[in-house]
């Protein structure tokens, strides 16, 4: 593997109608940077957010862990986040992936940490990672990997 391509973890979340959440079905060993149960609702300030949906996780110390506007793609069902975290006062970005199945009951994300995707790369760079798992490639572009564990 080349250590200038981006790496990413698929992690698969599955709709639970009793809590109206999505919780984690499937990770990689060892990854944990998204929590294990998501929320997904409409954005109540689209004039803040920019997007029409948020995805977040529970509040924990009167805060959100997890919290993001989903970004729309050309494609159904798939949205994007540039996601960041300060690890020791250090901003770290992230790309991440979310693809909705149709009948929205299992969320499949692709998480490309430490990965900053720049906008006029954006729009290749999804169309090729997609077209790439339809085809159900294990390295879905040339310039990405699948790191299992």
């Amino acid at each position: 593997m080349n250590s200038n391509q981006p790496v990413y973890k698929k992690l698969v979340y599955s709709f639970n109608v009793g809590s109206k959440h999505y919780q984690l079905s499937e990770k990689p060993l060892s990854f944990d940077k998204l929590p294990k149960v998501l929320k997904v609702e409409e954005t109540r300030r689209p004039d803040i957010i920019k997007s029409k949906y948020i995805i977040r996780a529970w509040i924990v110390n009167e805060k959100h862990p997890f919290f993001t506007g989903l970004l729309e793609t050309k494609y159904k069902n798939l949205f994007f986040v540039d996601y960041f975290q300060r690890i020791n006062g250090v901003k770290k970005n992230s790309f991440i992936l979310f693809q909705f199945s149709e009948d929205k009951q299992i969320i499949e994300i692709y998480f490309f940490n430490n990965f900053k995707l720049y906008p006029k790369r954006r729009g290749k760079f999804i169309s090729e990672f997609i077209l790439s798992i339809k085809k159900g490639s294990e390295y879905p572009t040339p310039n990405c990997s699948n790191q299992i564990n």
